[in-house]
Order: structure tokens, then sequence, then C-alpha cells
């Protein structure tokens, strides 16, 4: 992975309040789908 930019790293290691409520109200839901449904929004 890169390492130039360990804020990127960072922000993959502690997802938002929103990727958390994904996973816990959709739990079957993988986290590609999540991704492909964060860039539709």
């Amino acid at each position: 992975m890169l390492k130039k930019e360990p804020d990127k790293e960072l922000e993959i290691h502690q997802p938002t309040i929103t990727e958390i409520e994904h996973t816990t109200i959709h739990p079957d839901i993988s986290e590609k789908e999540r991704k492909e449904t964060a860039d539709s929004r």
C-alpha cells in the first residue's frame, strides 16, 4: 500500500460513523458493495 499518505491509512483503519452504521444495519453487505454505494452517492 502507499506509505506516502498515512492519512489515507488512518481513514481506512478508522471508518466513519456512517460506515459503522451501514455495517450494523446491513452486515451482509461487503466492503466492496458499501464502497460502490458510497461512490453512487
